[in-house]
């Protein structure tokens, strides 16, 4: 893969970023399952022009008892129905080492909340690095799941700091952050327990129209500020049509987000709501909008051809300047053997007032090509 640019997220939205020049990756992922418990391992190497590295991108744990499935490890995790981005939880920051417990495979509650549908829940606690402006503050989150009939499905989570290093941890600061008690984000007293609280809910509508099916879904985030929660915070909003009218080979998705300046931010929690210099919800990040439109087209056999286009513009109130980009990928997946595909992409990338700085255009192009092998 090739850039001119310097470190970037372009031709991807996970943690991986592409630097200057030539950039190379080379991993496995392997897996052991004997029923009750599993476990995986995900190292890659990594080079470009000034650096080589070898990372372990995941590798946990998983611990399947009635239902439920505890996993201790480091592991990604993605929240909401968004497919560009998401706004409390998504790949944009590095894997975190955590504790989690869930049930993956969604069932009825007893008694009258089974009439709530299908449930589904998601649970986790890990400790965030020591090299921030507030050092090791834990991080919880809780997302659930319900699913009432075929075509409707909510979601709501809720995710916070508290704590870090030197700070009141105690049964009682768990609890009283768990209601919303103490440690906003501007503290009456010194008493508090510093805590930075986000909450959202999404909901996912699947509309199965026999002229034309399509999928809306849209998700919402809440920013906590002067002991308030304010819905100020941010969302998006999209559109998928999994065919265009007759044509089957055809899918169409739209995306569109926006976030306020107050979100990721915290007055005690200064490196915000990051993990590594990487925001842990959408990579757009505050005072923000983007715009995506990407379809595919499906060619015989498990070829498959994409474009997209994504439109950002960012510090929309917060500067004299805003940056906008302007990003247009194409992309070509093709199986070459029972076991191999090939996957090739190119991309070019416009950005004007780079930086926020007035008359500070760029312009960035980039070729991916990778092989996936599995054995």
């Amino acid at each position: 893969m090739y850039t001119p640019a310097i470190p970037q997220k372009f031709l991807t939205t996970t943690t991986d970023l592409y630097k200057k020049g030539s950039n190379f990756r080379f991993g496995f992922s392997s897996e052991m399952d004997i029923g009750f418990f599993s476990f995986h391992l995900n190292p890659e190497i990594r080079y470009s022009d000034d650096e080589r590295d070898l990372i372990m991108k995941r590798i946990y744990g998983a611990l399947d008892l009635l239902g439920l499935e505890l996993e201790i490890g480091k592991d990604s995790q993605w929240w909401g129905p968004g497919y560009h981005g998401a706004m409390l939880f998504s790949n944009n920051p590095e894997p975190m080492t955590m504790i989690r417990l869930g049930n993956p495979h969604p069932f009825l509650l007893p008694w009258i909340f089974k009439h709530l549908g299908l449930f589904k829940f998601s649970t986790f606690l890990t400790e965030l690095e020591s090299d921030r402006a507030f050092p090791e503050p834990y991080f919880w989150g809780l997302r659930l799941n319900l699913k009432p009939v075929s075509y409707f499905e909510l979601g709501i989570q809720r995710t916070f700091f508290l704590g870090g290093r030197g700070e009141d941890e105690t049964l009682d600061a768990w609890l009283k952050t768990m209601k919303f008690e103490n440690g906003y984000d501007v503290p009456q007293d010194g008493h508090d327990v510093p805590n930075d609280q986000h909450v959202g809910a999404d909901v996912k509508i699947t509309l199965p129209f026999r002229w034309q099916p399509l999928q809306v879904y849209g998700e919402i985030a809440a920013e906590d500020i002067s002991r308030n929660i304010t819905i100020k915070g941010g969302y998006l909003a999209g559109i998928y049509l999994p065919r265009i009218f007759n044509l089957e080979t055809i899918d169409l998705r739209g995306e569109y987000t926006r976030t306020r300046k107050i979100l990721y931010h915290h007055n005690t929690y200064r490196s915000g709501y990051t993990y590594k210099g990487r925001l842990i919800g959408h990579h757009l990040g505050s005072d923000a909008e983007g715009l995506f439109v990407g379809t595919s087209l499906y060619g015989d056999g498990d070829t498959r051809y994409s474009f997209y286009y994504d439109r950002e513009k960012k510090g929309l109130t917060s500067r004299k300047n805003p940056e906008v980009s302007h990003e247009f990928v194409l992309a070509l997946r093709q199986r070459v053997s029972e076991r191999t595909e090939l996957s090739l992409k190119g991309g070019y990338e416009r950005v004007r007032d780079s930086g926020y700085i007035s008359g500070n255009n760029t312009d960035n192009i980039a070729f991916e090509i990778s092989f996936d092998s599995s054995w």
